[in-house]
C-alpha cells in the first residue's frame, strides 16, 4: 500500500476563524483550513504517522506569519498578535487524533512566490520530487497564487504516470461562504473535475486508437462524487461495469475478427443501450463523453445486419488495425452474397463458393483485356465446386457483382489480405509498403461500400467552437446529407495576430483539411473569428473545397423580471461564395451541394 500524502499551500495573509463543514459533519473552528481538512481525511482511522505524510508549502514570508507562533502583526499598533500558528495547531491536532493515526508534518520551506514561470516550475518540481511511486495524493487548494489549481491538475496527472499515484482528494475551504465566520464555510470537494479529466482522457484513447483498457479500470472504481445516486450508489456503479464490459467485449469482436458476434450485434447492441444508462447515473458534466462513445458505434445495427461487418472494417480501419480490417472486409463480403443467394454463412465449405465467382469473375475480366477467351475448361479449372456451377453462374450475374467490386476484392484477398498474413515475407512477390497497404484498404472499403450501399463517401468537417453532439436535430440532420460530420476545433486566434500569422494559422489548417480531400469528399462547416474564416475559406475554396456556414434565427423572449432570453435557432447551411478573382483563373471549381 502506497502512502497518503497529503499537500496544502500556506500563504502569508492573518486568516479568519471559522468553523469548516462537510455536509452535516462539523470539523471545527480553526483559522487554518489544513487543520480542518487533516480532521476530516483523519476520521476514517487508516491514516499511519510511520507510513503517511503531510506536506506543508512554505514560503519564507508564510513560514514567518503563520506557520510560527505570533507571526502576524497589528495593522495599527504593529504589535505582534498573540495567536498561534499553524504549526502549534497541528501539534494540538496531533494529540486530538492520536499521534499513531496522524500523518508526519513535514514543511516545505524557502519555497519561491510563483511570480515568474521559472518560479512556478520550481515549486513544480519540488513538489513533485517528494512523492513516491504508488503514493495517494490528498490536496488542499484553499490558499495561493491563482495558478495553483491548474499546478495541482496537472501534476497529479503527471504523478499517475510516472509515480504510478492516485488522486484520492481535491478540496477547498470556501471561508467567503462564512460571512467573516458568522457562517459555517463548506469543504468544497472537487475531485469530480479531476475525475472528469480522467475520463475524457480515457474516452479520447478510445476514440482515437480503440483502446479501452483505461475506461474498463475507471468503471471498476466509479467513487460516489460523479454519480447521480438515482438508484443508490452501488446499482449506479454496476452499470458502469456492465458498460465497460459490453464496450470491452465489443471492442474484443473487433480485435479477434468474430464476424457471427459482429453480424448479431451480440456486445454492441448491449453497449450501446448501457451507455444511454450512463448518462441517466452519472453527474451531467459526464454526458457528453458517454454521448461520444456511443456515437462512436452509431454505424452499427443493434440487430442482426450482415452491414455490421463492413461498418466493423471501416472502424479497424481507423482505428488503425489495419489486418483485422481487411479480414472482416473479404468476409463481409463473401457474408454478404451467402445471404442473398442461400448459402450458410457460418459454412466455410459454402463460403468458398462465393470465392470461386469472385476469382471466375476476375480471370474473365482479365482474360477480356488480354484477349485471350475464358473457355468452359478454364471455368471448371477456376472452381473447384462444379458441383455447385448454378449458384456460382448465379452469383456471376448478381447486380453487385460489378467490375469495381471484384477488383476491390481480388486487390483485397490476393494483395493486401495474403501480404499481411505472410508478413509481406513471400518470394513470389514484393512486399507491399505499409502506406501501400493503408491506401489501398482504404480504397477498397471505400468501393465496396459505394457500390453495394451506395454510400457516398463524404465528410463535413464542423470547424466552429460548437462540437456536433450538442447541435440540435436539424442541424444534425442538415449536416449528415454532406457525409458523415467530424468536428474540428476551432482555434483561439490571439487579437494581437497580424495579418501574416492568420495567413500561415489558415494555410496550416488548409493543409490538414486537403490531405483528407484524397479520399473523401470535403465540405467544410467554417463558423468563427472573421479574418481567419475568410483566410481559410479563400484558400480552401481555390483548392476546390467547398465551405458552407450556418445559418440562426434570433428569437427573444422579454422575461418578467425585465431581463431577456435569448435563442439562436438554426435555418440552414449557406455556401460561401467564391466571387470570380483574375488571379484564380486555374483553380479547381469547388465541389458543390444541390439539395
Amino acid at each position: 500500500m502506497g502512502r497518503k500524502v497529503f499537500i496544502s499551500v500556506l500563504g502569508a495573509s492573518n486568516y479568519g476563524e471559522c468553523e469548516y463543514v462537510k455536509g452535516d459533519c462539523s470539523y471545527g473552528r480553526t483559522r487554518f483550513i489544513q487543520v480542518s481538512t487533516l480532521r476530516m481525511l483523519t476520521a476514517g482511522g487508516d491514516w499511519n504517522r510511520e507510513r503517511d505524510v503531510a506536506y506543508i508549502l512554505l514560503t519564507d514570508d508564510a513560514e514567518k506569519k503563520n506557520w510560527a507562533d505570533d507571526g502576524q502583526t497589528d495593522p495599527k499598533t504593529h504589535e505582534p498578535i498573540k495567536q498561534a500558528g499553524l504549526k502549534s495547531c497541528l501539534d494540538g491536532l496531533e494529540q486530538e487524533v492520536g499521534s499513531e493515526r496522524f500523518p508526519t508534518v513535514v514543511p516545505v520551506t524557502g519555497l519561491p512566490l510563483g511570480n515568474t514561470e521559472d518560479e512556478i516550475w520550481q515549486i513544480f518540481s519540488i513538489v513533485f520530487q517528494k512523492l513516491d511511486d504508488g503514493d495517494e495524493l490528498y490536496f488542499d487548494l484553499t490558499h495561493g497564487f491563482r495558478y495553483l489549481p491548474m499546478l495541482i491538475l496537472v501534476l497529479g496527472n503527471y504523478s499517475k504516470f510516472l509515480k504510478n499515484a492516485s488522486v484520492k482528494s481535491i478540496t477547498y475551504g470556501n471561508y467567503e461562504m462564512s460571512n467573516h465566520g458568522q457562517r459555517p464555510a463548506p469543504i468544497v470537494d472537487l475531485l469530480p473535475l479531476s475525475q472528469l479529466q480522467d475520463w475524457a482522457t480515457a474516452a479520447g484513447q478510445y476514440l482515437d486508437n480503440g483502446n479501452v483498457d483505461r475506461l474498463v479500470e475507471l468503471a471498476s472504481r466509479v467513487p460516489a462524487q460523479i454519480l447521480k445516486a438515482t438508484q443508490g450508489a452501488d446499482a449506479d456503479a454496476r452499470v458502469a461495469q456492465k458498460f465497460a464490459k459490453n464496450l470491452k467485449d465489443t471492442i474484443a469482436d473487433f480485435q479477434t475478427c468474430r464476424g457471427m458476434n459482429i453480424i448479431e450485434a451480440t456486445n454492441l447492441a448491449m453497449a450501446k443501450r448501457n451507455a444511454d444508462n450512463m448518462k441517466k447515473t452519472f453527474i451531467p458534466a459526464y454526458t457528453p463523453i458517454f454521448e461520444k462513445i456511443k456515437k462512436s458505434l452509431g454505424a452499427f445495427s443493434e440487430n442482426e445486419d450482415i452491414k455490421n461487418g463492413l461498418v466493423a472494417a471501416r472502424w479497424c480501419f481507423d482505428n488503425g488495425l489495419y489486418q483485422q480490417s481487411a479480414t472482416m472486409l473479404e468476409e463481409y463480403v463473401v457474408s454478404f452474397f451467402c445471404r442473398r443467394h442461400g448459402i450458410d454463412i457460418d459454412n466455410d465449405q459454402e463460403r468458398d463458393i462465393v470465392n470461386n465467382a469472385m476469382m471466375i469473375s476476375y480471370q474473365t475480366m482479365a482474360s477480356k483485356k488480354s484477349g485471350k477467351k475464358f473457355t468452359e475448361d478454364d471455368w471448371r479449372i477456376a472452381s473447384n465446386r462444379p458441383d455447385k456451377k448454378e449458384i456460382v453462374k448465379e452469383i456471376l450475374g448478381d447486380e453487385f457483382c460489378t467490375p469495381q467490386l471484384v477488383n476491390a476484392f481480388s486487390t483485397l484477398s490476393q494483395e493486401i489480405r495474403n501480404d499481411l498474413n505472410h508478413s509481406g515475407m513471400r518470394k513470389s512477390r514484393k512486399p507491399l509498403e505499409p502506406k501501400k497497404i493503408i491506401s489501398n484498404l482504404r480504397k477498397c472499403i471505400k468501393t465496396i461500400g459505394t457500390v453495394i450501399y451506395d454510400e457516398p463517401h463524404a465528410v463535413l468537417i464542423n470547424l466552429s467552437n460548437h462540437p456536433c453532439v450538442a447541435w440540435s436535430p436539424k442541424q444534425r440532420e442538415a449536416a449528415e446529407r454532406y457525409g458523415r460530420i467530424v468536428d474540428m476545433e476551432f482555434p483561439a486566434i490571439d487579437p494581437e495576430c497580424d495579418e501574416r500569422q492568420i495567413d500561415a494559422l489558415a494555410s496550416n489548417y488548409a493543409s490538414r483539411i486537403e490531405a483528407m480531400d484524397h479520399d473523401e469528399t470535403v465540405t467544410v462547416h467554417v463558423m468563427g473569428e472573421m479574418t481567419f474564416t475568410l483566410a481559410l475559406v479563400d484558400k480552401l475554396t481555390a483548392a476546390g473545397i467547398a465551405c458552407v456556414a450556418s445559418t440562426t434565427r434570433r428569437n427573444v423572449v422579454d422575461n418578467p423580471d425585465g431581463t431577456k432570453t435569448v435563442r439562436f435557432d438554426f435555418v440552414r447551411f449557406r455556401p460561401y461564395q467564391q466571387w470570380p478573382q483574375p488571379s484564380r483563373n486555374n483553380a479547381k471549381k469547388p465541389k458543390q451541394w444541390n439539395w
